[in-house]
């Protein structure tokens, strides 16, 4: 029965990583490749999508590429200003080094693997996460896009 139960427990673990995808929440990212621009858009303050990314870009290679592959490009940078809310907390290796802002954040939405990109409605409650790199910018813009109905 003790071996039922752990094979139980590896298949279900198996499933949600492999099969369910690494985005969790209301919107998952798209899995197949957005490869039209879709230009920035001005959005009123008010109306601005709230994104927060968890990085450690001094030790985590995943955190890295996602910084030269989407957000040092012109068109995230284009995105972020007209479109986002945009804030980055950058996980340093030395971790007595972290603000205790940073840390609260780390620890309000449960942040266990870098990258992570947390989308929140205005009030900060978390509506979707993703974590890893490897999307271009496309797939993130138009996944951060699709929760803009939560901002009414």
């Amino acid at each position: 029965m003790k071996d039922l139960l752990k094979l139980a427990g590896i298949f279900l673990v198996v499933y949600f990583l492999f099969f369910r995808g690494n985005a969790v929440g209301k919107v998952e990212m798209s899995h197949s490749l957005k490869s039209e621009a879709a230009p920035a858009r001005s959005v009123a303050d008010g109306k601005r999508i709230r994104v927060i990314l968890f990085t450690g870009t001094e030790w985590c290679s995943a955190c890295v590429h996602l910084e030269s592959s989407v957000l040092a490009t012109p068109v995230w940078d284009e995105f972020a200003k007209r479109e986002i809310s945009f804030r980055k907390i950058d996980v340093p290796r030395d971790r007595s080094r972290l603000a205790n802002a940073d840390r609260l954040a780390i620890a309000k939405y449960g942040v266990r693997g870098y990258p992570t990109m947390v989308v929140t409605d205005a009030s900060g409650k978390e509506l979707s996460r993703h974590v890893g790199s490897g999307a271009p910018v496309e797939n993130y813009k138009d996944w951060i896009r699709r929760h803009s109905r939560y901002y009414p």
